[in-house]
């Protein structure tokens, strides 16, 4: 097995690397060997690391890992390797490793064999966290810990997954979903619009919010649209990308947000007014070839949040998101008797059922199943 100071690529004998941690003035160590999760080791010296490294492999070759001394902190680690393996999207694990590194290691649960844990173990570690941590960071490492758990159950690690059952989890009070009405948002995109006539970053904003609102596309499927994407003789646009909050380019949320959504002439009337201005009017280097860009560059999340919270205080509306655009377009669609699977396929759900659960509040009420039968029965029998 070949360990360096740099990080090697996996291989079949395993890797690893040791360097020194100079904020800590410790050596650290680190090794994924076979199928075993990736393993940290901690010494004074690069020998000490070396040691502690050797002294793991040869319980590997000797058979003397069993499931029942893997710690919480194993199990978590195991998960998440393999989720790499799988071809996870680089969020997916990232959230894995925040919460394996910031919520779990630092505490006394990581060092709990998963076979000898208990709810207590895991109410002591919410109670521990809520020292450090945000009522909603702790709720989204319970929730990840009761995947990693529920994991060492399925290996034969622990016989019952406890971590559903605790008691002290904060809870959740889901944001109300309200979304403009017809006026509101006209009186929205109006605004925008004004505000864009004279000045091009205005310009951009605004269309953004317009084709999110006329789209019901999420934001960041929006802002990594490229140029490529959009088809001016059908009237098409095809989502392939989405670009987050740190400007990482993934794969959209859903498999069933990828693929390509029918637009309206308006919409598209004013992207070609667009591509227009980049190329000609103001010739920015638009190299990556985005729709929505000040500069050629990805836009950032924050810069059109506060653009879309002057608008809307411009014109008297507060409390709201740019996610309320989209609800907003699903809420006037449904109102309106457009058929829930169309809206739920408009959005890219991976199932109708999520579009109801979500907006089906938002439906009006119709006939009863009971109601309509009647009504033909009468007209057949008449």
């Amino acid at each position: 097995m070949k360990l360096n100071r740099e990080k090697n690529t996996r291989t079949s004998n395993g890797s690893g690397y040791i360097y020194k941690d100079k904020s800590r003035n410790r050596w650290r160590g680190e090794i994924k060997y076979k199928d075993e999760p990736r393993k940290v080791f901690q010494g004074e010296t690069r020998k000490d690391v070396e040691k502690l490294i050797a002294g793991y492999v040869k319980k590997v070759e000797d058979g003397s890992i069993k499931l029942s001394d893997l710690t919480v902190l194993d199990i978590a680690n195991r998960y998440y390797s393999n989720a790499e393996m799988r071809g996870a999207k680089p969020k997916t694990l990232r959230g894995y490793l925040d919460q394996i590194n910031i919520r779990i290691k630092p505490y006394k649960i990581s060092k709990i064999k998963a076979s000898k844990l208990t709810l207590l173990d895991c109410e002591d570690w919410v109670r521990e966290m809520k020292k450090d941590h945000s009522k909603y960071s702790i709720r989204r490492a319970v929730h990840e810990l009761k995947t990693f758990m529920e994991y060492a159950r399925l290996i034969g690690a622990m016989s019952y997954n406890m971590v559903g059952d605790i008691t002290n989890k904060p809870k959740h009070y889901s944001r109300k979903i309200v979304p403009y009405s017809v006026d509101e948002l006209n009186m929205f995109l109006e605004k925008a619009e004004e505000w864009g006539v004279e000045d091009y970053y205005r310009k951009v904003e605004y269309l953004t919010f317009n084709f999110l609102a006329k789209t019901g596309r999420r934001r960041g499927e929006a802002l990594a649209l490229k140029w490529d994407n959009v088809d001016f003789d059908k009237n098409e646009i095809t989502i392939e990308e989405t670009v987050n909050e740190k400007l990482d380019v993934n794969r959209p949320k859903t498999e069933e947000s990828m693929g390509t959504i029918s637009v309206s002439q308006s919409v598209m009337d004013k992207l070609k007014e667009l591509q227009f201005e980049q190329t000609f009017t103001h010739q920015i280097s638009n190299k990556k070839n985005l729709v929505f860009t000040y500069n050629g560059e990805y836009m950032k999340a924050d810069q059109l949040l506060r653009r879309f919270k002057i608008i809307n205080k411009a014109i008297g509306i507060e409390d709201k998101v740019i996610h309320d655009l989209r609800h907003t377009f699903a809420s006037i669609c449904l109102q309106n008797a457009v058929p829930i699977v169309s809206v739920s396929k408009a959005l890219g759900h991976a199932k109708t059922s999520t579009t109801t659960d979500i907006y089906g509040h938002l439906m009006p009420k119709s006939e009863s199943v009971s109601e309509i039968f009647e009504k033909i029965t009468e007209r057949v029998n008449n």
